[in-house]
């Protein structure tokens, strides 16, 4: 039996996720703090990993388990790992965790040309899974959810009620892509 990790990067998310400048300017004051607020308090990744964990369930081929943090890893403990071909998560190997899957939100971002025109949110999100006892690859894939478009005021409306309804419905569809792709 395989047992891998499931585990969310928290904090990971840049505090600049827009790369559309001219939407930025329109929507910094309200939308930008409603998904930074949403990202650290809501815990977006935390949700995401969350999300695919109830998924992963469903696989009994292999055993999961949740690692909320990472184990801390002294120095020179991984100075050591490092010298003898160890890796970072040697300490999560040593613990019998051969494969670790890490997640993050890696940008939430609005497509759109016009100030007047509707913007389209999109989340991208990238999963790793990883051997424990050397850092190496197995996978690496990224996802975009494609969510509604609107314009700025529909989605700065009533606190970015609109936008957060959105990431709700996104979520859990990128967690089923993630679980599909990697585990099916």
């Amino acid at each position: 039996m395989i047992q891998r990790q499931v585990g969310g990067d928290t904090g990971v998310t840049d505090r600049k996720i827009f790369s559309n400048t001219l939407f930025m300017g329109l929507m910094e004051q309200s939308a930008i703090r409603v998904i930074q607020d949403s990202v650290d308090t809501v815990g977006l990744s935390e949700r995401l990993r969350d999300e695919v964990w109830a998924r992963v369930q469903k696989h009994t081929a292999y055993s999961f388990k949740v690692i909320k943090r990472l184990p801390d890893n002294p120095s020179e403990a991984l100075e050591k790992h490092n010298e003898s071909g160890g890796a970072q998560y040697r300490l999560l190997h040593d613990s019998g965790i051969p494969t670790l899957l890490k997640m993050r939100i890696r940008l939430i971002e609005f497509r759109g040309s016009e100030p007047d025109q509707p913007y389209r949110l999109r989340v991208h999100v990238e999963a790793t899974l990883l051997h424990t006892d050397d850092s190496s690859y197995i996978r690496r894939d990224t996802w975009v959810y494609q969510g509604g478009s609107l314009r700025a005021a529909e989605w700065n409306k009533d606190g970015a009620k609109l936008l957060l309804d959105e990431l709700d419905r996104g979520l859990p569809l990128v967690a089923q892509r993630v679980t599909e792709t990697l585990f099916e």
